[in-house]
């Protein structure tokens, strides 16, 4: 499943896609601003959230963007903090 890190530091706009995402993401530094990209916190939560996401696409429920999607054209679901936010295009490709 496509997956993302977002810079959550105020002011910062880093983001980076991934294939998956791995335990060894866990504390990644921010490139630009050296803050966590990935707590273990969140990356718990990815790890249960990943089954029910696997079989939203099993059922043509969710589907993952094609590679080179730019992020404004896909929906994106973020879990930071304790807060899930899904955010969808305004406009279509």
């Amino acid at each position: 499943m496509n997956a993302f890190l977002k810079c959550d530091a105020p002011g910062c706009d880093h983001r980076e896609n991934h294939e998956t995402l791995d335990a060894s993401m866990v504390d990644k530094p921010c490139p630009k601003c050296g803050a966590n990209l990935l707590t273990q916190a969140d990356y718990d939560v990815w790890v249960a959230l990943l089954p029910q996401f696997e079989l939203l696409k099993s059922l043509g429920v969710l589907v993952d963007a094609p590679v080179g999607t730019p992020p404004e054209h896909a929906v994106s679901f973020n879990y930071h903090d304790g807060r899930m936010n899904i955010s969808a295009p305004l406009t279509t490709p």
